[in-house]
């Protein structure tokens, strides 16, 4: 049993934004992060539970102006409670499941009143931090068995859960991304400098959201999707020299 703590510090500084028919100054941000935890490792058990908090002041937040260029202004004060877990378990030689889950709550500890360069100008409040999924998730499973004095198979499989996050802030801005499941599974037959694979990925051909934003010249007037790829099949060979 290994315990462990971490504390970090970072910061972006200051600059100017051009909005419209004014420049404004918007003010350095600063992140604040401490991490507490344990590990346990064995051979048949990894396990490792960690928490984490996050105090991020003065954050600099993009904005989309009437024309649809981007700026920047200080969105006010926030924070991020974080817990997660991460576990490898080897029943039998050969054979490997692995977990991980992380949850997170962000909100905005102090509010920040943004008067946003629209054409019609409106007052943005904002309530969760942008680009924080509110959940992810993982299992996976890998299986190796040797077929002969070097040829050998190898497969691999995994499930993997994106929650929920806004892309930005405001009435423009502020679009919900994420909350899909992606699928895949490999399998290879070979030696260790060649062989040949077989890949499947998006299995239940889902849909979601990984990014809510093509053109800001056009995120105003329509929804913007970054789509997960279609369900893909890929049949590969390999070869190191």
């Amino acid at each position: 049993m290994t315990l462990f703590g971490r504390y970090q510090q970072g910061f972006r500084p200051g600059g100017i934004a051009v909005r419209r028919e004014f420049i404004q100054r918007f003010a350095g941000d600063r992140v604040s992060t401490i991490e507490g935890g344990a590990r346990y490792r064995s051979p048949v058990l990894d396990l490792s539970v960690s928490a984490s908090a996050t105090r991020w002041t003065d954050i600099q937040a993009d904005l989309v102006d009437g024309f649809g260029f981007p700026t920047t202004a200080n969105a006010g004060d926030g924070r991020v409670l974080s817990i997660g877990m991460v576990s490898r378990w080897r029943p039998v030689a050969g054979l490997e499941f692995d977990a991980a889950l992380y949850l997170n709550n962000s909100k905005v500890t102090e509010r920040a009143f943004l008067t946003l360069p629209l054409e019609d100008a409106v007052t943005a409040e904002i309530e969760r931090l942008p680009n924080v999924a509110d959940a992810t998730g993982r299992i996976g499973v890998a299986y190796t068995h040797a077929l002969g004095d070097t040829l050998e198979l190898t497969t691999n499989g995994y499930a993997r859960y994106v929650g929920k996050s806004t892309l930005g802030i405001g009435p423009i801005l502020g679009r919900l991304q994420g909350d899909y499941v992606d699928t895949g599974v490999e399998v290879r037959v070979g030696e260790e400098r060649r062989g040949v694979s077989l890949a499947l990925t998006n299995l239940l051909d889902a849909r979601g959201n990984r990014f809510a934003l093509g053109s800001p010249f056009l995120i105003r007037d329509r929804d913007q999707t970054t789509p997960l790829r279609p369900r893909s099949i890929r049949l590969g060979f390999d070869l190191s020299f």
